[in-house]
């Protein structure tokens, strides 16, 4: 008999054991549930307006953050337009290469300068860009960059014409002493009854105006996109976490 006693014991405790652990199983489901629904309804949710100072704030920080080392890289090659990127396979001349070489350095500090400057203006505009949709903009990881550019392009264009005009006056005398220096050596050629390369652009102004605007554009929405996938904590009050 007292086994019989120990054997429904042994059941009961087994039994119990069981049916604890049922219940904490669905305890700890209903733990995880709960969780769920309490993230689904804290899930942040953002207005236009928000959505829209957001897209002006990334772009204002770019401007303060970006990185100008693009624009100190920029190849001789590049700077040079299509009309005189010849005279780089112009060997026989004497010092050219140096000379463009060091026409190039100008150039590059002249653009740095100035880099600061349209990027002031930038932000200006920044804040007072029209944005349609600001929220299908966050949706859709469109460039609030480009969206300003486009805006503002003539006014941009216009603006960095007069600060460059200023800035790259050493590097354009530069430019017209290759370029005379050039006109001499391929007349030489010609009276030598040999081959005459092409002519070279007299002013480069306008096609370095175009490749350093495109630089700080092409820089300011890497920036741009950098800033908007960079983790932003919650509730730190960053216009910022509207990309999260």
């Amino acid at each position: 008999m007292s086994r019989l006693y120990d054997r429904r014991a042994c059941y009961a405790s087994q039994g119990a054991n069981g049916i604890v652990k049922a219940m904490n199983l669905v305890l700890l489901l209903l733990a995880l549930l709960l969780t769920s629904c309490s993230t689904t309804q804290t899930a942040p949710s953002f207005t236009e307006a928000q959505a829209h100072d957001a897209l002006v704030e990334v772009v204002r920080l770019s401007c303060q953050s970006v990185d100008l080392s693009p624009v100190d890289r920029l190849p001789l090659s590049v700077l040079l337009d299509s009309q005189s990127v010849h005279l780089l396979e112009q060997h026989d001349m004497p010092r050219l290469q140096a000379r463009l070489s060091a026409w190039a350095d100008e150039v590059r500090a002249a653009l740095l300068t100035t880099a600061p400057h349209l990027l002031a203006m930038i932000e200006t505009r920044a804040r007072v860009m029209a944005v349609a949709d600001a929220l299908a903009m966050v949706r859709s990881k469109s460039s609030a960059t480009h969206l300003l550019k486009q805006q503002f392009d003539t006014e941009l264009e216009r603006e960095a014409t007069l600060l460059l005009d200023e800035a790259l006056q050493h590097s354009n005398t530069l430019w017209q002493t290759i370029t005379h220096h050039y006109e001499i050596w391929r007349h030489g050629l010609f009276l030598s009854n040999e081959a005459v390369p092409a002519e070279a652009s007299k002013d480069l102004s306008d096609h370095i105006r175009h490749i350093f605007l495109d630089a700080i554009f092409t820089a300011l929405e890497g920036e741009e996109m950098l800033l908007r996938t960079t983790p932003v904590v919650k509730g730190s009050g960053s216009l910022l976490e509207v990309f999260q």
